[in-house]
């Protein structure tokens, strides 16, 4: 099994950028199609389940536990950051 250092030359700043991008890109083909089209972010893998966002009620309690202060000192504009 090829290891990507024996074939991908060391990226060592923008002299050898395309040539490493290159080397790399041929790499990861080499191993699984799929794989540069991730990495660069042209495919984007689906999420099983989309993430439940807090409540509003609930991201204001914990605000208030960390800063140690009642939730209703808790601003709107701190509570949608």
């Amino acid at each position: 099994m090829e290891k990507i250092q024996d074939c991908v030359p060391r990226l060592k700043g923008d002299f050898n950028f395309d040539i490493w991008m290159t080397e790399f890109e041929r790499f990861l083909n080499y191993k699984d199609l799929d794989y540069w089209p991730v990495i660069t972010g042209f495919y984007h893998p689906p999420i099983d389940t989309p993430l439940d966002l807090p409540r509003q009620s609930e991201v204001r309690n914990i605000l208030a536990d960390k800063q140690g202060v009642d939730p209703q000192n808790i601003t709107d504009a701190e509570v949608r950051v």
